[in-house]
């Protein structure tokens, strides 16, 4: 499988989450809301915590975006 096509992959996951978790939104923003709050309230370091999750996953993702396209293919 090429890197093409896997990074059409992470693409094709990535806006399928999207499109779902926008329809189903309203029924489980309440749900989040009741579990997610009382915990960042309570816990400064979970709101840490979770926010550096994000942004290494986000510089998880730009790394090996960036290591797909730096790496050419071999040719033998």
């Amino acid at each position: 499988m090429g890197r093409s096509k896997i990074i059409a992959g992470i693409w094709l996951g990535g806006f399928l989450l999207g499109f779902v978790s926008y329809l189903t939104y309203p029924m489980l923003k309440e749900t989040f809301t009741a579990i997610i709050l009382p915990l960042l309230q309570t816990e400064s370091q979970i709101a840490g915590a979770l926010v550096a999750g994000l942004v290494s996953s986000m510089v998880t993702m730009m790394v090996v975006l960036l290591l797909s396209h730096a790496s050419g293919p071999k040719r033998y």
